[in-house]
């Protein structure tokens, strides 16, 4: 007999907050059969991969949506849904991108 489930959230999505210029990782583990298609989307827009933006799907049921080299346009609501034919499910976090400005420091000897 085939069994078949609703996509089911085993770990949310967790809020984040990045160093601008590095690296963030969304992660979140959904279960379901049949399994479920999963559109990711920033404040409610689809979000498409490209060269920065990658989906994975590992073997536990983990997906990922990773931006390399974050700026503070990266930042917002970013949304997750997966769905299959028994039902869906949705989960948000919020990403937030820390824009510390580099000040560059000399040190001066006034001693002499």
């Amino acid at each position: 007999m085939f069994r078949s489930d609703p996509p089911k959230v085993e770990e949310p999505l967790k809020d984040i907050c990045i160093e601008e210029g590095k690296n963030a990782t969304l992660k979140i583990k959904c279960t379901g059969l049949p399994e479920p298609t999963v559109t990711w989307t920033k404040e409610g827009v689809e979000v498409a991969a490209d060269a920065r933006i990658k989906f994975n799907k590992d073997a536990d049921s983990t997906y990922t949506l990773t931006l390399n080299k974050c700026t503070t346009q990266d930042q917002g609501l970013y949304g997750v849904k997966f769905a299959n034919a028994l039902g869906q499910i949705s989960a948000s976090c919020c990403l937030s991108v820390d824009c510390k400005q580099r000040i560059n420091r000399r040190i001066f000897d006034f001693t002499n």
